[in-house]
């Protein structure tokens, strides 16, 4: 940008040099004597041309020297306006082929959204497939959970009835033991009375033979 400001300076300051230098060919006179030609002469005077001055020289020569240094310093600038196209182009090259880099990298990661969005939604679907079955598996165990609290509660019932039936029968059976043992007692007790009394039954008996004895030898003896 101000290679080309420079440049279009230089054109504009050439335009003015050469607006107001005076072109080769023609007097610094006025328009009058350089236009005497075309007027009809009264009368035949010679007149001797008029030359240019010196320092109109000069200062001719001095503009063609800017003019000539314009010039080449135009030729420059336009090399180095060459070399920053040419610069330009070059990096408009490289921007188009990192532009064309980031075209198949945006794809490229559009691809891979897309992927990732499909396997999202396929994720999502079997969460909510595993969801959905664990819930029903929680109600299955609630219900079972439930089924086993009441029948732990009826073992519970059925070991405290056998319990008390055990008590019971503790019970009964520590009276029958309690008859057992007295009828046993009582058993000895008859038993023993028994074996006495047969006892004084024999002695009795014993005696009472003896008895008969004497009395039947008394008698045979009266």
């Amino acid at each position: 940008m101000l290679a080309l400001r420079r440049s279009k300076a230089q054109k504009d300051q050439l335009k003015a040099a050469r607006t107001k230098s005076t072109p080769l060919g023609r007097s610094d006179t006025p328009d009058d004597e350089n236009t005497a030609h075309l007027a009809v002469p009264t009368k035949s005077v010679s007149k001797r041309p008029k030359t240019r001055s010196s320092s109109t020289n000069s200062a001719l020569i001095q503009q063609i020297t800017d003019l000539t240094s314009s010039l080449d310093r135009a030729a420059q600038e336009n090399v180095d306006l060459k070399s920053v196209i040419a610069d330009l182009e070059g990096s408009n090259q490289a921007q188009a082929s990192i532009l064309e880099k980031l075209d198949r990298q945006l794809e490229s990661l559009r691809s891979r959204l897309a992927q990732s969005t499909a396997a999202h939604s396929s994720c999502h679907l079997h969460l909510s497939t595993a969801l959905t079955d664990l819930s029903l598996e929680r109600d299955t165990l609630q219900k079972s959970h439930k089924r086993i609290r009441c029948l732990e509660l009826d073992k519970k019932k059925a070991l405290i009835a056998k319990r008390s039936d055990a008590k019971a029968s503790a019970a009964a059976l520590s009276t029958v033991n309690s008859y057992t043992d007295t009828q046993s007692h009582l058993v000895a007790f008859l038993t023993g009375e028994n074996h006495r009394l047969e006892a004084l039954l024999l002695t009795k008996t014993t005696t009472a033979a003896e008895a008969m004895k004497k009395l039947q030898m008394q008698r045979n003896a009266w």
